[in-house]
């Protein structure tokens, strides 16, 4: 992988080398260290990559208990507080957000209080990447960057308030069998946004224990009803999964099975599970497709309890 002039690889120790030596002959090649189990070898147990840690853990005198953490940037909560003037005596709130209401303060920003929270926004979302509890709350501010209002300034501090209490989340990935496939899990939240009245998807794609991708996204087309709403997330949670099928491809791997969907809400099962439009003739046609990939056998819906 490659990210402006860092690169990262998975590769054995002789790959690594040999991509080092060839690739220092074109430019100049610093080497950060080799994240592994051996000290000897000269491998490092915790690394930054683009400013996140990770750590390889040897579990000792436990043959296969290895594990690696990932970790979000400590000192982007720091920046964020110190920017929002929060202290170590400041009140933390165990929530990251709240939902709008209907006598919100809905009064514009000044102009220097606009940049800086839009400055801290993006802030936000960039931890919320590795951060699944930051999500909806980074969402929903980053749609109102254009022109914030008081009660979404307070909703920034609202979420930093919950950084203070929860300043770290790591993410663990231990050893694991290659699993038969990718599990998805999605839900929504029927016209959440009282604005627009808009709905909101979310989606977690498992591989066996490990959390692939987390995301929070506000559904372009108005749900007239919650199994609607659950199943544009279901058709969202879909597309990805599918998206994700093709890149496992990419490195050689090949699940044995399809996608497993999980969905929390039984009209959605039968919505996407049943071939044609049938009553629901308003729904919009681009999603219909997970109907056919349903049909063939690539996607496997199943219900799952809210709890």
């Amino acid at each position: 992988m490659r990210h402006g002039d860092d690169f990262i690889l998975l590769a054995t120790r002789e790959e690594q080398r040999r991509f080092y030596t060839e690739a220092n002959k074109a430019m100049i090649l610093k080497l950060m260290g080799v994240l592994g189990p051996s000290k000897a070898d000269g491998d490092v147990q915790e690394i930054r990559c683009l400013n996140r840690i990770i750590r390889y853990v040897v579990v000792p005198y436990k043959s296969g208990a290895d594990y690696i953490e990932w970790e979000a940037d400590p000192r982007h909560v720091e920046i964020l507080m110190s920017h929002l003037g929060l202290n170590k005596d400041s009140k933390s709130l165990g929530q990251p957000g709240a939902k709008r209401e209907a006598g919100a303060d809905e009064t514009p920003l000044g102009n220097q209080e606009a940049k800086l929270y839009k400055s801290a926004t993006m802030r936000l979302a960039y931890l919320a990447q590795d951060r699944p509890d930051l999500q909806f709350v980074s969402k929903e501010l980053a749609r109102y960057m254009q022109s914030p209002s008081r009660f979404d300034l307070q909703q920034l501090k609202r979420a930093v308030r919950y950084l203070k209490a929860v300043p770290r989340l790591v993410q663990r990935f231990t050893m694991q069998d290659t699993p038969d496939g990718l599990t998805t899990f999605t839900d929504s939240d029927f016209a959440g946004c009282i604005l627009s009245r808009k709905s909101t998807s979310c989606c977690m794609i498992f591989w066996g224990k490990h959390l692939l991708r987390s995301s929070s996204t506000t559904q372009a087309v108005l749900s007239l009803s919650s199994g609607e709403a659950e199943f544009y997330a279901a058709v969202k949670g879909a597309s990805v999964s599918i998206g994700k099928v093709a890149l496992l491809a990419d490195m050689g791997v090949t699940p044995s099975k399809p996608i497993s969907l999980r969905v929390g809400s039984t009209a959605c099962l039968g919505t996407a599970g049943r071939c044609g439009a049938g009553s629901i003739r308003h729904i919009a046609t681009p999603s219909l497709w997970i109907k056919r990939a349903v049909n063939d056998g690539r996607l496997d819906l199943s219900k799952v309890e809210g709890k």
